[in-house]
This record gives structure tokens, C-alpha cells and sequence, in this order.
């Protein structure tokens, strides 16, 4: 119970900080219907596995050895996020989800891997605890 409880714990403290993502799925199911919040979520979670898994096999070493990338991460990503986040500052509150106009697949998936690993808070959060 011990080890289940420690792995529970540095599992929420690695996941709990990431703003992005959560406010990414948030936004979605405060303003999608039921099904497509989900769908979005199990998105999320798989983008966010497969960070974690990078982080403990090492991309923080790539990203240290290469200056290109770590410009391209911390700018370019920092950049994407103050976009999101202007999105959704000026984003039209709905309370009517008959109204909904739904994004394809392929627009959540896009977003969902966008706002996982373009997200510098979360490459640094995840290499730290797990690289």
C-alpha cells in the first residue's frame, strides 16, 4: 500500500501543475457535450504518457545538448501557449451545447499533442521528476 500511495502521489505532482493541458480539458467539458470531453481527455492522457515516458528515457538530454531546440521549446512554445491562453481570454461562453460546433478528431488531437509537448512547463516539470 505504501509504494501504490507514493507512485499515487508523485503522479498527482507531476500532473497537477501542468495549466495547460488542464485547462485544455476543462474548457472542453465545460463546453462540449459529455462524449467529446472524454474523447478529449483520453487524448490528453496519451500525448502526457508519451511525455512521461520520453522524460524517463532521456529527452532532457537531447533538449540539453541541442540549443536549437531548446530556443525552439522554450520560445516557440511559450509563444503557442500565450496564444492558447489568448483564445481562450476572449473565447464566447456557450451555455447552450445544442450550439456546440464540433472540431474534428484531428483538430482536438493536434491541439491536444500542442498543448502537452510544446508546453516548456511540462518538458522541464517531467525531466526533472523523471529523467
Amino acid at each position: 500500500m505504501e509504494i501504490f500511495l507514493q507512485g499515487l502521489t508523485m503522479g498527482l505532482a507531476y500532473l497537477a501543475p501542468i495549466g495547460a493541458q488542464n485547462l485544455f480539458v476543462i474548457n472542453t467539458a465545460l463546453t462540449a457535450p459529455l462524449g467529446i470531453a472524454l474523447v478529449t481527455a483520453g487524448i490528453v492522457a496519451f500525448f502526457d504518457i508519451s511525455l512521461a515516458l520520453a522524460c524517463f528515457w532521456g529527452i532532457g538530454l537531447v533538449i540539453e545538448h541541442s540549443l536549437l531546440l531548446q530556443k525552439a521549446l522554450l520560445g516557440g512554445g511559450g509563444l503557442i501557449l500565450i496564444y492558447l491562453a489568448w483564445q481562450l481570454l476572449h473565447a464566447q461562453v456557450q451555455t447552450d451545447t445544442s450550439a456546440y460546433s464540433q472540431p474534428t478528431l484531428w483538430q482536438t488531437a493536434t491541439l491536444a499533442f500542442t498543448v502537452t509537448w510544446f508546453n516548456p512547463q511540462a518538458v522541464i516539470d517531467g525531466t526533472l521528476m523523471l529523467g
